[in-house]
């Protein structure tokens, strides 16, 4: 109990009770006591391998969120080590005292009961961090995955909305503080106000009381708070979330598919433990017996005598898509060539004939010429043949 006497006189009281345990419960003693070596255990590991991580990882180290989450934590759990111990001490010492002095000896219970409260603020700190820890492991879940990455979209909306929302909720805050705070205790100080305007928008408020207070402004700016903050901001705030989850259901690139990983555990969990069978079957197995060697064998070897008809089919397809047209070409050049060839022949074979015939002196003269003139005909023909 507290007792302040101010300089304007009267006196202003406050009490408190707390109640508190000296010493422990002997229900489940030895279960207690080997939890709590494991979580000394554990704390420890973690802390060695966080100290390892951070001259493994150096700075980067810090790059990391969830790094500081778990620095967090092994602060809160060594300072609640530590205050267990010292609160043990304590009580140790008031128990002594009690039995020594028959209990008529006054005993100041300040000092543990500030210990055992301070605690508790650990263990409360560990136990939140430790629950937002398990956000981590929600990610593999693809509906956690699609709320992660919807607020990591609409990130700096809700930072640009949040300033907003805060400054007018501040305003009205004072406002109804200023207002109502003589009149009613709800509003009497900033903490009770803000709490009491964020009743309102839950539709938890008492408008009569208000009205009583102030009867022409408490109205006009509860109306204001009302259509501001509860038809204005909160319909903004849940447009930023839609459109944000909108843009990630229908972009693939911003969905996780770490969820994959957990089917692919319990897979193999229900294959290790005979639950299910797994997906993937064996191609062939090595340890099988003579007969099924000797199926597999005749197979083998039929495959094998068919393989030159598929390979001639196979050849012959490569070639009617890929050399068809090369082969029309040179089947072209090489009609041309035979026909230059049997044209040259056939022209020597006249020039025989009309030698052997024995030409008149007369005809002597041109029939040279024409022979001359063929010879030039064949020799042209020649280069064009030496062309092809």
């Amino acid at each position: 109990m507290l007792f302040e006497f101010p300089g304007s006189g009267g006196i202003h009281r406050f009490a408190r009770f707390d109640t508190i345990r000296l010493d422990e419960a002997e229900d489940f003693e030895v279960v207690k006591i080997v939890c709590e070596c494991i979580f000394t255990l554990f704390i420890l590991y973690f802390l060695i391998r966080e100290i390892l991580g951070i001259v493994k990882q150096k700075r980067e180290y810090f790059t990391e969120p969830w790094n500081y989450c778990e620095l967090l934590i092994i602060v809160f759990s060594l300072a609640s080590i530590v205050l267990f111990f010292l609160r043990l001490t304590l009580a140790n010492g008031i128990l002594e005292t009690f039995r020594e002095t028959q209990g008529k000896q006054y005993i100041t219970m300040q000092y543990i009961n500030n210990t055992d409260e301070l605690l508790g603020y650990m263990l409360a700190f560990v136990c939140f961090l430790a629950t937002m820890k398990m956000l981590r492991l929600l990610r593999f879940n693809r509906r956690m995955s699609l709320l992660g990455n919807t607020l990591v979209v609409a990130a700096r909306d809700l930072l640009a909305f949040t300033i907003i929302f805060g400054i007018v909720f501040t305003a009205f805050t004072l406002v109804f503080l200023l207002l109502l705070g003589t009149n009613l205790p709800d509003y009497s100080t900033f903490l009770r106000s803000a709490e009491s305007s964020f009743s309102m928008i839950l539709n938890k408020f008492s408008f009569q009381e208000m009205r009583m207070a102030s009867p022409v402004i408490a109205p006009i700016f509860f109306f204001c708070f009302a259509i501001i903050c509860t038809f204005i901001l909160i319909n903004m705030f849940l447009t930023i979330i839609i459109t944000a989850f909108t843009i990630v259901k229908h972009d693939a690139d911003k969905q996780s598919n770490e969820y994959e990983m957990v089917d692919f555990i319990l897979r193999r969990f229900k294959f290790w433990t005979g639950a299910g069978k797994s997906k993937v079957e064996p191609a062939y197995s090595k340890a099988e017996p003579a007969d099924d060697d000797c199926v597999v064998s005749d197979n083998c070897g039929d495959q094998v005598e068919n393989l030159p008809v598929k390979v001639d089919k196979l050849i012959t397809y490569i070639e009617k898509i890929y050399f068809a047209k090369d082969k029309a070409m040179s089947t072209e050049k090489i009609d041309k060539h035979t026909f230059l060839r049997a044209t040259i022949a056939q022209e020597l074979s006249g020039a025989n004939s009309q030698q052997g015939a024995g030409p008149s002196l007369a005809s002597a003269r041109p029939v040279a010429l024409s022979s001359a003139s063929r010879a030039q005909e064949l020799q042209d023909l020649e280069s064009e043949l030496a062309d092809l």
